[in-house]
């Protein structure tokens, strides 16, 4: 009896439809499964919905309080110097940098709220100093961790230089 019901399945299957059915398998499985991914990732710690479509670089982040995203990169070598000219040159490396101001590592500490003059060391002799007011100034591993904010934005090339 399980012999003639199967021959007479077998007369009705197409084995032209095997490869369509299978693919259309796979993609109700796919589809399933990524369903459920964005249904748990959508869910935060608190299980409140979470925007996946929002963007920290337009909207910002919860924890970031900067007016503008900054962009770290390969560390790029800076001259400092005062505004006045008095005293040595200093030396310092940008780590990250934004719109708004750079973040320096550097050997010695700096006063918060001083104002100097930075200008990238493979900078050509053309290039202008660019004035940053210290914002703060940590002890970071060994180095002093030193956040600047532009006095005037520069020009998008003078920017450039910095990295």
């Amino acid at each position: 009896m399980w012999n003639q019901d199967w021959w007479g399945f077998a007369a009705y299957w197409r084995p032209e439809w095997t490869i369509p059915a299978a693919g259309v398998a796979a993609a109700v499985v796919a589809f399933s499964a990524g369903r459920t991914v964005v249904r748990v990732l959508r869910r935060g710690k608190d299980n409140a919905p979470v925007n996946l479509l929002a963007d920290p670089a337009i909207q910002g982040s919860l924890k970031d309080q900067r007016a503008a995203m900054r962009r770290a990169g390969n560390p790029v070598g800076v001259q400092m110097r005062d505004p006045e000219g008095q005293g040595n040159e200093l030396t310092a490396w940008v780590v990250d940098r934004s719109v708004g101001g750079l973040s320096l590592h550097m050997d010695s500490p700096l006063e918060v709220g001083s104002v100097w003059n930075v200008r990238p060391r493979n900078a050509p002799e053309t290039a202008s100093w660019v004035a940053v007011e210290v914002r703060s100034c940590i002890m970071e591993g060994g180095t002093w961790k030193v956040g600047c904010k532009f006095v005037k934005t520069p020009t998008w090339n003078v920017l450039m230089l910095f990295g």
